[in-house]
């Protein structure tokens, strides 16, 4: 393949099956990006660019802000035959040049794939947390767990700062749509979207994934003793309530409270996948 300069436009309506393609093979044929796009190219708020190379789109990735100062770089897709020629590093360095020009502070991402993860180390990402997956298989008939209040705001984000669950997280939650830290702000909004759910005398607290079917995520989880042991078993009900197979915890292999997990019915024996989470100073 040509080596030619690999340059960044906006994506175009007109690029849609050119990206389906692109994106066909990506976790076995379920990429989330080919469903996004309509949503993606109505966005003015993000940067959602097409890469070219020769004339042809060899890749495209976005750019979302989701805090002050914080810019999530996301969607990274490279077509198979442009692999391995630098179009990703390319691609990520002329990303980090325009999130510096819009005014951003910090970059943000998610990624479950080691062969990227070492792209962004190189690229002078740090690593802020390594998750791995916990899944508890639905029980039938359980009690379903509490949703948090808009008055448990203060509660909650006490508890979170002074839980060291929030250590483990290196400060933000496993959410590939916006690793931020859970303050106060974060879990108004969470609540205020039916995503937050409290464990008996709201000693503990899982913050749940948006749109994760067929199973439930949660990207965050602080608490100790009976209440986070009852929150866990609760949380495998509301997963068989919602007929979906599993409640999964993305959580850190030193999370505090992993002896818990296993206690419950959560297993990671047959599932590594992590979630590595990385920030980038501009």
């Amino acid at each position: 393949m040509d080596s030619g300069e690999v340059m960044l436009r906006p994506v175009r309506p007109a690029d849609r099956e050119r990206i389906e393609a692109i994106c066909e093979k990506v976790w076995e044929g379920r990429d989330h990006v080919p469903h996004q796009l309509d949503s993606w190219l109505a966005d003015p708020a993000a940067t959602f660019q097409a890469a070219e190379r020769n004339g042809e789109v060899a890749g495209i990735q976005r750019l979302l802000p989701v805090a002050p100062g914080i810019v999530l770089y996301h969607a990274l897709r490279v077509a198979p035959e442009y692999r391995r020629q630098g179009v990703a590093r390319s691609m990520l360095r002329q990303a980090l040049m325009e999130a510096r020009r819009l005014g951003f502070s910090e970059v943000r991402l998610y990624t479950g794939e080691p062969e990227a993860a070492t792209l962004f180390r190189s690229e002078g990402f740090q690593e802020l947390t390594d998750c791995v997956t916990w899944t508890g298989a639905r029980l039938e008939g359980g009690e379903l767990p509490e949703l948090a209040r808009p008055g448990d705001v203060q509660v909650l984000a006490r508890l979170v700062e002074s839980d060291p669950a929030l250590a483990a997280y290196g400060g933000v939650t496993a959410d590939w749509s916006g690793p931020l830290r859970p303050d106060a702000d974060l879990l108004g909004k969470l609540i205020d979207e039916g995503l937050v759910r409290v464990g008996p005398g709201r000693r503990s607290l899982a913050l749940l994934r948006r749109n994760w079917l067929p199973e439930m995520a949660v990207t965050f989880l602080a608490g100790t003793g009976s209440s986070l042991e009852e929150l866990l078993y609760r949380l495998r009900a509301e997963a068989d309530a919602q007929a979906v197979a599993a409640c999964s915890l993305l959580a850190p292999q030193d999370h505090p409270a992993a002896d818990t997990f296993q206690a419950v019915g959560y297993d990671r024996a047959h599932d590594e996948k992590h979630a590595l989470i990385y920030s980038r100073g501009l």
